[in-house]
């Protein structure tokens, strides 16, 4: 079997090593042994139905892993670098999660009860396929929309599906339409001035 080792993100500073069939394997065994691997680097890895419950993995940097399957239940993540990461049915039941990036991560099935995901930042659609509501503290959330405007999401957004262009999420100050966001001021204004002119055609027509 191989020799796997699991390094530092910061400095390549060796934190596990042994032979293992998989990198899957020495992860797992490295969490049951309760190894801190705090800011271990896992960058593009194949973690499809792995078992770290209770894992140590503050500031890990898992951007491009495929974590889909794995079980992180009751896991430490804080800090946590998931851009790009794969996470469909992934279980983060009652985990950490306060400071991740979750930036260009798809979901699906994911699983956030009893989560702390303060501060943290996402960017996707599919975000929005989670529960917010079992969230445990969502405070200073922000969603962060393809055209760069910053919203702020510290508690469960409202989602409404079944529209032709998407959903309609209703957040803390925003509004998203389909690919469209904007403040609720904007929207108001939009949709006062559409009126207004529908009004001024009917006076004109009435004339």
């Amino acid at each position: 079997m191989p020799l796997i080792k699991l390094r530092s993100d910061q400095d390549n500073h060796l934190l596990y090593e042994g032979d293992f069939p998989t990198l899957t394997a020495c992860l797992e065994q490295a969490v049951g042994e309760q190894i801190n691997l705090k800011g271990v680097n896992l960058h593009n890895a194949n973690l499809i139905n792995a078992n770290l419950d209770e894992a140590q993995l503050q500031n890990a940097n898992l951007s491009g892993a495929n974590l889909s399957g794995a079980n992180l239940s009751e896991s430490h993540l804080k800090g946590a670098n998931m851009t790009g990461t794969a996470l469909f049915n992934t279980c983060f039941c009652y985990s950490d999660l306060s400071y991740c990036d979750f930036g260009n991560s798809t979901f699906g099935g994911t699983d956030i009860a009893g989560c702390d995901i303060s501060e943290s930042r996402f960017s996707t659609l599919s975000a929005f396929t989670l529960n917010f509501d079992l969230a445990r503290n969502m405070a200073g959330c922000v969603f962060r929309d393809p055209a760069g405007v910053l919203c702020a999401m510290s508690r469960a957004p409202v989602v409404i599906h079944g529209l032709q262009n998407g959903p309609v999420v209703l957040m803390d100050h925003h509004v998203k339409i389909g690919t469209t966001v904007k403040s609720y001021n904007e929207w108001l204004n939009l949709i006062t001035g559409h009126y207004s002119q529908l009004s001024q055609t009917a006076s004109s027509t009435d004339d």
